[in-house]
């Protein structure tokens, strides 16, 4: 597919003008003009495949900092395509202001939920504090870096295979055991 001329934003300087997962697609352009060329492009490229684009399944959005919300319209095949301030791809809010207030929001409820679901093991006190450490860890954690691309540095793990010199007594501890 020929992109010549269309800009995009770069990340590591990379061009990142899509994202794909099966049929769902982003386009990504750093102006309205540029993306409507980016959306011809794509039509046209995909008609060569025996692809159609369903206009009426089709949205466009505007990320800007500006509090009005700039438009953008894009048209296919004389069909205008519909223009939202927030949508969801792949589970993920995306909201035209660029901010990730309500994937946040979503996070921080999904954790009050587990932490009441854990409250029973983790207020017990007949459970030693690795146990309930390991709980968190697992349940907890694991709600809140959901699909995350945040790095979670915990020095007291080891992790590393070469460093495993230690004896695995403490597996067999029944108070470790949920």
């Amino acid at each position: 597919m020929n992109l010549d001329g269309i800009s995009s934003p770069k990340i590591n300087e990379e061009n990142l003008n899509n994202l794909r997962y099966a049929d769902d697609t982003v386009l990504i352009a750093e102006s309205g003009e540029q993306l409507q060329k980016f959306l011809g492009t794509v039509v046209l490229e995909s008609e060569r495949m025996g692809l159609s684009l369903n206009v009426k399944k089709t949205e466009s959005m505007v990320i800007s900092k500006k509090s009005s919300n700039p438009k953008c319209n894009l048209v296919s095949k004389g069909e205008k395509i519909k223009q939202v301030t927030k949508f969801k791809y792949l589970g993920y809010l995306i909201t035209s202001d660029g901010r990730c207030t309500s994937e946040i929001s979503k996070r921080v409820a999904i954790v009050k939920d587990t932490f009441q679901t854990l409250k029973p093991i983790l207020a017990n006190r007949n459970r030693n504090m690795t146990a309930k450490i390991r709980v968190i860890k697992t349940y907890v954690w694991s709600e809140l870096l959901y699909d995350n691309k945040v790095p979670y540095d915990d020095d007291d793990d080891d992790d590393d295979d070469d460093d495993d010199d230690d004896d695995d007594d403490d597996d067999d501890d029944d108070d470790d055991d949920i």
